[in-house]
């Protein structure tokens, strides 16, 4: 099929450098806070949040990666937060080693995950969270735990916005991604940072940038509530998988905003 064909292909990673090298272009400083401003107002970003002021932000990429204000978001240690800025696409079950994508769509567990052992989330949950262009493109750990592994998986660079993700199964679990794996005291837990089409790039500073791709790296570090984990340069997907069914909040559903 034309589309599969077309984020699969050189097309594809083509179209996603320019985009990056567009947006890190850099801006004079006399100029940041009008582009900026002109910028944010499109995408309905909250200036107020950032943690600088906008002369600050040399490029459309480093306004895109903002950190933000001390004391922006709360956390709670006795509940999993939300790790990022966006909007709910699925909760789901894990059944039969599968997780729910959109609209009944699902996808295999055991790839989506890499190396890490499935077996342990067989039973549990998934949350699936969008990060649009107004979003803070900074993830955060969602509890207290032990990172004991970062992975990379080069794939695909698919679109997961509707009406792609809600049409086409095994979006997410083609895309290239970063898999973040941790023990802690609700058991294993898992989040995935999902690349897409103008998003082919993530950062973690748990890693070399240089030797990231398609490596698997040991951290053993505790990580604290909040603290930061990756960084996506435009946008796109976080997926969180739990071990215990029922971990998330059955308040959650598709479409609603979540900071």
């Amino acid at each position: 099929m034309i589309w599969t064909l077309l984020f699969s292909s050189f097309i594809a990673r083509s179209c996603c450098a320019l985009a990056q090298a567009i947006a890190s272009i850099p801006l004079p400083k006399w100029a940041r806070s009008w582009i900026l401003t002109q910028f944010s107002n499109i995408f309905s970003i909250n200036i107020s949040e950032a943690e600088h002021p906008l002369t600050y932000y040399s490029s459309i990429n480093h306004w895109f990666t903002r950190e933000l204000k001390h004391g922006a978001r709360s956390t709670d240690p006795s509940a999993c937060i939300s790790p990022v800025d966006g909007k709910i696409l699925s909760q789901s079950p894990v059944t039969q080693s599968t997780i729910i994508q959109a609209k009944q769509l699902s996808y295999e567990l055991a790839p989506f995950i890499g190396a890490t052992n499935h077996d342990s989330f067989n039973q549990g949950s998934a949350l699936t969270i969008y990060l649009s262009p107004a979003d803070c493109h900074r993830v955060y750990s969602p509890i207290n735990g032990v990172l004991t592994h970062v992975e990379h998986i080069s794939g695909n660079l698919f679109p997961v916005r509707d009406p792609f993700i809600s049409n086409y199964p095994n979006v997410l679990g083609d895309n290239t991604r970063v898999i973040f794996m941790f023990d802690s005291d609700n058991g294993p837990f898992v989040l995935v940072m999902v690349a897409a089409f103008n998003v082919s790039c993530m950062s973690t500073p748990f890693c070399n940038s240089k030797t990231f791709i398609n490596s698997r790296n040991t951290i053993n570090q505790t990580i604290k509530q909040g603290e930061h984990l990756g960084t996506f340069l435009l946008g796109s997907t976080v997926v969180l998988i739990s071990s215990e069914p029922d971990f998330f909040s059955k308040s959650l559903a598709p479409h609603q905003s979540i900071q």
